[in-house]
């Protein structure tokens, strides 16, 4: 399922009242638990480095000007960023009579970014490689990605800025 912006904005936001979602992840595509596990020497400048991928292969997510807030925001401990988080599971349990939402996933925020984004107009090859997605489902994307090696940095970042400012407009200062 693709939770709404304003879905997806109550639940990061300090309204919150069963407190803050890491919000890293959700604007990223990134999973839960690569979120959970972010450790500082994995941030350089606006680049997050995830090694725990399920493909195996490092990849790189360009944190967008709200990340970057939050990120400062987080009390470090432990190693970890979110070292004073208790967990995603049961974060959810207490969400799930505000967001007025019945079954739903951390892994809905990794869909919504890809719906909003695809819904925006970008390519779904940009969205595929934020999320680090290899090819195995059409044949098409098989093979391109056996020739296309690029890793798209530039249009990745591109698209996550348009992310962010699908979630924060800039509020026009006309009158």
């Amino acid at each position: 399922m693709a939770l709404s912006e304003a879905t997806i904005l109550l639940i990061w936001s300090d309204r919150n009242p069963h407190g803050r979602v890491p919000y890293s992840g959700g604007p990223h595509g990134c999973k839960g638990g690569q979120v959970s596990a972010i450790k500082p020497r994995d941030i350089e400048g606006n680049l997050w480095s995830i090694t725990n991928t399920k493909n195996r292969k490092p990849h790189l997510v360009h944190l967008v000007p709200a990340a970057l807030r939050e990120l400062e925001r987080a009390k470090v401990g432990r190693g970890y960023v979110w070292s004073d988080y208790h967990g995603f599971s049961y974060m959810m349990l207490k969400l799930q009579g505000m967001v007025k939402i019945e079954d739903w996933r951390v892994h809905d925020f990794r869909r919504s970014f890809a719906t909003h984004l695809c819904e925006a107009g970008e390519i779904e090859t940009v969205v595929d490689r934020i999320l680090n997605h290899t090819a195995s489902g059409s044949a098409s994307s098989a093979v391109a990605r056996v020739y296309n090696r690029s890793s798209l940095l530039d249009a990745r970042q591109a698209a996550m800025m348009k992310y962010h400012d699908i979630l924060f407009p800039k509020k026009s200062s006309g009158g």
